[in-house]
């Protein structure tokens, strides 16, 4: 199941939950715990969930591909426009 991309610039903390929520169980589903950041379309933090079993390291790198995936707006697993001027 793949889930579609809110494409409104604004959305409620309700429908962030929701979101966090649906990655959570495709996390349970596929066996490995995770930290999970949602970003408004400004790149700002909505909701965020660090596993218990996952590395501390993970959370600010979860926050950092949130972000930038947002400002960019590329997949996340890019870094091409870190090489733009």
């Amino acid at each position: 199941m793949t889930l579609q991309s809110i494409t409104t610039s604004q959305f409620s903390l309700e429908t962030a939950n929701e979101l966090l929520a649906h990655a959570r169980r495709t996390c349970a589903e596929r066996g490995f715990a995770a930290c999970i950041a949602i970003t408004d379309a400004g790149g700002h933090l909505r909701v965020f969930e660090r596993a218990d079993t996952a590395p501390f390291l993970t959370a600010g790198v979860a926050i950092d591909k949130a972000q930038l995936r947002t400002v960019c707006q590329r997949c996340s697993g890019t870094n091409t426009c870190l090489s733009r001027p």
